[in-house]
Formats: structure tokens, sequence, C-alpha cells
């Protein structure tokens, strides 16, 4: 029997990411590094590019197998996947994102599910999300990817101690918490914060601005102790349309902190905080108020605890595990 080929449709190889991009570029690298054939549907000119997608529909068969990121912004790339869908062939879609879920705009949100209707395989951040797909799709096989992976190298020869420096990295323009960060100093006068990304203007008395680096280079250059996942503009809680976000999603930034040995300050309602705690690579919140008191009741040797913790889920993420065992874990089933 001859044997299904599997391909990839490549939409963000060529993109030069930021932070949150960096995801989507190293699972189409990984999708490469594991001899999954990229399709790319390309061309400044609209002929070229239909004439393209019809050869590519014809080439590929029913019974291969194709991955794709959601969300699919190129309207070519959504008519040559609904043209495979029409053929039977085996769709296979990784939910890396969704728009609609993270504004809370229910139309966008119920035009991005009106596609994912279509595809009968759905790969998504972790088993919190898996279980909000399966809601509005039971009959959908569902997978977990758990955490992003991060083709950098994990950072071995880091030594890191317990202390009061809080690590915030990513988009601190949208992060508006940051904003009322000085609030902290008077129940937590210990508590800094060292900010890596790009911003504009940043003058509080806990905070330092660190620079912005390259997503490659970031988990190398992060000074401090923790890693802080946070969005909104509360102190108290996490919330707001990004905030409330974390409910669902895996953010990048958890493999950022990770890679770089850093145990992990996260909301207790966050979709990843049982994975934290589980994993003992970190401690939950419910308001930014609780940093100090928390630190406070850790040790040194339970700190140090939590960064070999890290390490061998460091060593995962490194490699691209999380996306091939998702992978791995579709393959029986058509």
């Amino acid at each position: 029997m001859k044997r299904n080929k599997k391909y990839f449709l490549q939409q963000y190889l060529h993109v030069s990411p930021d932070h949150g991009g960096i995801g989507f570029v190293d699972i189409e690298k990984i999708f490469l590094s594991i001899s999954i054939i990229p399709i790319i549907i390309e061309s400044n000119i609209l002929l070229f590019r239909i004439m393209k997608l019809i050869k590519l529909v014809f080439q590929i068969k029913s019974n291969d197998t194709l991955y794709f990121i959601f969300p699919v912004y190129a309207k070519m790339h959504v008519f040559f996947l609904k043209l495979l869908v029409f053929k039977k062939c085996n769709i296979i879609c990784i939910y890396g994102d969704s728009d609609g879920l993270r504004h809370n705009n229910e139309k966008m949100l119920n035009n991005e599910l009106k596609l994912i209707s279509l595809f009968k395989i759905v790969i998504v951040h972790n088993e919190i999300m898996a279980s909000w797909m399966k809601i509005h799709f039971p009959q959908k096989r569902i997978y977990s990817l758990c955490l992003f992976d991060y083709l950098t190298p994990m950072q071995k020869n880091i030594k890191r101690a317990k202390s009061f420096e809080i690590v915030f990295a990513g988009n601190l323009l949208k992060s508006h918490f940051i904003n009322y960060v000085e609030n902290l100093n008077t129940l937590n006068p210990l508590v800094k914060f060292n900010l890596y990304g790009k911003i504009l203007n940043i003058n509080k008395i806990n905070c330092i601005y660190k620079g912005f680096f390259s997503p490659y280079d970031t988990p190398q250059n992060l000074h401090g102790s923790f890693g802080l996942i946070w969005d909104g503009s509360s102190l108290e809680k996490c919330e707001g349309n990004y905030g409330n976000y974390l409910i669902y999603s895996t953010p990048h930034k958890l493999s950022v902190y990770i890679l770089a040995g850093l145990p992990i300050i996260l909301h207790e309602d966050a979709a990843m905080a049982s994975f934290v705690t589980e994993n003992n690579i970190g401690f939950c919140i419910s308001s930014l108020f609780e940093i100090e008191e928390k630190i406070n009741a850790l040790t040194e040797h339970q700190y140090q605890q939590m960064i070999e913790n890290l390490k061998p889920i460091a060593e995962k993420i490194s490699t691209g595990y999380y996306l091939q065992t998702a992978i791995e874990n579709t393959i029986n089933i058509h």
C-alpha cells in the first residue's frame, strides 16, 4: 500500500516574529525537522497563486495529511483548506491562537469556530482549552500541546538565588498593570520588577527597564529570580480581554521563563496554574499584592528545587518535544 505523505501549510517561517509569534515559527521549523513537506502558496501575481493552488490540490491525495496553524489570515489559504476538506484529505488543525476568544468578540469567535468545524482533528494549547473546545465540538478528536516549544538552548549555567526581583518579559505596551505597579510598593516594598520588551517610557520606583532582545536571545538575558505571567490593568486580578485569555491559553512567555530557569508566578485561575503547581516550578497568586509574602514563605532549598524541576521541561521545550508528541498522538487515528 502506498504510504501517505505529510504536508504543512507554511505561513510563518518567512516572518520576523516578536516573542509571541516565535511559537508559530518554531512549529513550522519542527515540521521541517521531521520531514513534513512545506506547502507554499505565494506569488505577487494572483494568477500564479491560483495556478499553484490548483496544482497542489491535484498533487495532495485523499489519504495524505496536512497540518496547519490557526489562525489562517490569507483568503487563498482558507480556500485551499476548504478544497482539501472537500477532497476528504486528513487535515490537522493546530489551534495556535484565537482572536475571538482573546478579545471576547462573539462574532469573531463564531467565524473562527465555523472554520474549525470543518476539521476532524484539532491540537489545542492545553487540557483546559481542550475541554472548552469539546463543548463546541463533542465529536472532534482534540489533543493538547501543553507547552509551546521554543527552539533555543536551555540555560544550563545560570546560577539563581531566591530574591524579590521579578522578571516580566513580552509586550509591555499591552500590559497595562505596569502603569500601576508602584501601588504595590506600600505592602511589597522588597519586590522589584525587571522589564523586558518594547516600551516607550517607564519611570516607576519599583521597575527597571532592561531592554529588548530578539526572541532566541531573550532567555539567556533575563535577570531575576521569578518570571511573572500576568495581564490586564488590575493588580488585584487578571482581568480584561488579555487577562481572561489566560484562563484558556498557554502563554508563550511560560516557555521563555522555563528555558531561562526562572520559577513561575501566575494567577491561580490561569489554565497553566495546575501545571506549575503539580510540577513544582513556581507558585500561584490571586493578586500581585501576595508576591512578597509568597516569596518570604519559600526557603532557599525549596527555590532551588523549583529550578531543578524546570530543567527536564526546558530540555523538552528546546528540542520540540511537545509538538512532536502531539503529532505522534494523531498518527494512528486515520
